[in-house]
């Protein structure tokens, strides 16, 4: 969800580069994004632990960003905004993901009131907001398709009577995963 906000963020503002610091996987989400580089960060050996984190706070400081902008807000990248903090003279801004709001709208209480939060979307434009970067998230979204390996065609191909749906049963972490019998039945379905 944070590639269409780029694109609408450099839209916007054709002066602004970015760099997106997150793990290997993810570069080919970004890769087709003007004016983005990507800093890969292994958090499995280089950059592991707390050691791990002070010594990336050490190279992405070499990069002098003039903002920085946290759109994970979890346990390492506030460490790393702590060791950025005393490296930097910058801003740092970080989502507010809404917990207790999610919180309480979850909640059992017969007499709450039911209402629309924030969606991530808006959540990550109110970040760069906060750095002096409006984004429009009205505007037209131009992510450039990338091109697809054969196999992956081969396998996504879609002939003019079929449509093609495409689910990812499974996450990181099992909590966050729907249980595979029940997968199974939105499969049947």
């Amino acid at each position: 969800m944070t590639v269409p906000v780029l694109d609408l963020l450099l839209q916007e503002h054709p002066n602004l580069k970015i760099t997106v610091v997150s793990r290997p996987k993810f570069e080919a989400l970004f890769s087709s994004l003007p004016r983005t580089t990507f800093f890969p960060v292994d958090t499995e050996q280089k950059y592991r632990g707390l050691a791990g984190i002070y010594k990336l706070s050490r190279a992405l400081a070499k990069l002098k960003p003039d903002f920085v902008a946290d759109l994970h807000a979890v346990l390492r990248s506030n460490f790393l905004k702590f060791f950025l903090h005393f490296r930097l003279n910058v801003p740092i801004k970080t989502i507010e993901k809404g917990r207790r709001e999610k919180r309480k709208l979850c909640a059992y209480n017969p007499d709450k009131k039911i209402y629309q939060l924030k969606t991530t979307f808006e959540r990550y434009a109110d970040v760069f907001s906060t750095l002096g970067f409006e984004v429009d998230l009205n505007a037209e979204f131009t992510y450039r398709n990338l091109e697809l390996s054969q196999k992956s065609l081969n396998i996504f191909s879609i002939s003019e009577n079929k449509k093609s749906i495409g689910i990812a049963p499974f996450a990181r972490y099992a909590a966050k995963t729907y249980p595979l019998e029940r997968m199974e039945e939105v499969i049947a379905q």
